[in-house]
C-alpha cells in the first residue's frame, strides 16, 4: 500500500443483547444479532487501539503507521435512517515518527492480544455517573428539547470515565433534529454506539477521529445534514480555529458556536 493509500472496513455493528430490559427494541433484530455474535464475537471496534499501535519499518528504514481517519456509520445507511447496524472504519498509511517507534516486548504484545481476546465494552449505566454540568445545560437550551428525568438524580461516587463529561444521551431530539458527536475516545465511541442501539434512538450519530476536529464535520456535510450549533471543550487547547474555516466547512453562517473552555482539577479552578 502506498502512502496516503486507505484500508477501509465495512462491518456489522453488534447491539447489546443483554441490556435491552426496558428499552425499544425489535425482536428480529436481536435474534438476528444473537446469532451474528455466535458467529463473529467480536467487530471492528475490538481492535482500535491495535489498529492505532502498530508501527511497520519498510526495507528501506522507513517507519510506517496506521491512522484513524474517521470511524463512523456507513452513509448509505444514515441516508435511509437505519441503525447503527453497519460500521465504516477509514485507515491512513503514513509516516510515523522514528522516535515513537515503541519496541514491543514479549508482555507487551500478550498485553496487546489479551485487550482482544478479554474485550469488554464500557457498563450499560455508565452514563449515569455523568456530572451535570454548565455544558449540558448550554447545549440542551440550544436543542430546546431537554429530558428532565435526570434533574433530581445524585449521581454517586464516579466509577467510570464518563464521569465530568457532556452526556449526549440526555439530550432529545425531534423529527428535524440530530444530535452528532464526535468522540475523543475509542472507549467512549464504543459505548455510545452500544448504548444508541440498545435505545433504538436514529436521530444520534456518533464519530471516532483522529483527526483534526474540522474533518469530523465531513460525513455530516456529506449526508446533507445542515449543522446548527456546533459545541466542543478545549477545542483551542490542541488545535487552531479560524472562524473563516470553520464556516467554510459548514456552509451556514448562522450556525452558533460554542468553544468551552473547562478547569481539569478542583485546584486550577481554585487558582484563576
Amino acid at each position: 500500500m502506498k502512502e496516503d493509500g486507505c484500508l477501509i472496513f465495512n462491518e456489522l455493528c453488534i447491539p447489546s443483547t443483554d441490556n435491552n430490559k426496558g428499552r425499544k427494541c425489535y425482536k428480529p433484530i436481536i435474534v438476528e444479532s444473537i446469532s451474528i455474535l455466535q458467529q463473529y464475537p467480536r467487530n471492528i471496534l475490538s481492535y482500535l487501539d491495535v489498529i492505532e499501535s502498530i508501527r511497520i519499518i519498510d526495507e528501506f528504514g522507513i517507519a510506517w503507521q496506521f491512522y484513524i481517519d474517521v470511524l463512523t456509520s456507513s452513509p448509505t445507511y444514515i441516508t435511509y435512517g437505519l441503525e447503527w447496524r453497519y460500521l465504516m472504519l477509514r485507515a491512513r498509511k503514513c509516516r510515523a515518527n522514528t522516535n515513537d517507534i515503541k519496541i514491543w516486548k514479549l508482555n507487551g504484545m500478550k498485553h496487546l492480544l489479551n485487550k482482544i481476546s478479554n474485550h469488554m465494552a464500557l457498563p450499560s449505566n455508565c452514563h449515569q455517573y455523568a456530572e451535570k454540568s454548565f455544558a449540558d445545560k448550554i447545549f440542551s437550551s440550544e436543542i430546546e428539547h431537554y429530558d428532565n428525568k435526570y434533574k433530581d438524580y445524585k449521581p454517586p461516587e464516579p466509577k467510570t470515565a464518563w464521569y465530568h463529561r457532556i452526556c449526549p444521551f440526555r439530550v432529545l431530539t425531534d423529527y428535524e433534529t440530530v444530535i452528532w458527536c464526535s468522540e475523543p475516545s475509542s472507549h467512549f465511541y464504543e459505548y455510545s454506539i452500544e448504548k444508541v442501539n440498545s435505545y433504538g434512538d436514529k436521530k444520534m450519530f456518533f464519530i471516532y477521529s483522529n483527526a483534526h476536529p474540522m474533518d469530523a464535520l465531513n460525513p455530516p456535510c456529506s449526508a446533507n445534514y445542515v449543522i446548527k450549533v456546533f459545541m466542543s471543550v478545549d477545542i483551542l487547547d490542541n488545535f487552531t480555529l479560524g472562524f473563516n474555516h470553520f464556516l467554510k466547512a459548514i456552509g451556514v453562517e448562522l450556525t452558533r458556536i460554542f468553544l468551552l473552555g473547562s478547569y481539569k482539577t478542583k485546584e486550577e479552578k481554585k487558582e484563576s
